[in-house]
């Protein structure tokens, strides 16, 4: 399962790192990548349909959202390992803070 799962992202990784390419549309220009031979006597016939298209970008946008979530959670357990809180704890600690206040003085 582990293996199976990391064979998969490293084989995504790969296409979307080597096989870079462009295609153009009427409606406009899509660049992307993902596994193809581009030296194939095929290669120039290689086009995505507008559904192909979308879920090329639903799978980029996935991984970037991992890798956002990933970040983040790796920055908040290294502050937790370095931020130590320092607490003082003294015999009224069990006191609501609302309740220290000192009374009103006056200054004549």
């Amino acid at each position: 399962g582990k293996l199976m799962l990391v064979t998969l992202f490293m084989s995504y990784y790969l296409s979307t790192v080597a096989f870079y390419h462009t295609h153009y549309f009427s409606w406009g220009t899509v660049t992307h990548s993902h596994l193809y031979f581009p030296f194939d006597k095929n290669s120039d016939q290689h086009t995505h349909t507008p559904i192909q298209c979308r879920l090329v970008d639903y799978l980029s946008s996935s991984v970037l959202i991992y890798l956002a979530v990933a970040a983040f959670s790796f920055t908040m357990l290294l502050i937790r390992r370095i931020y130590i809180p320092v607490r003082y704890y003294t015999p009224y600690s069990h006191v609501i803070s609302a309740f220290l206040r000192a009374p009103p003085v006056s200054i004549c």
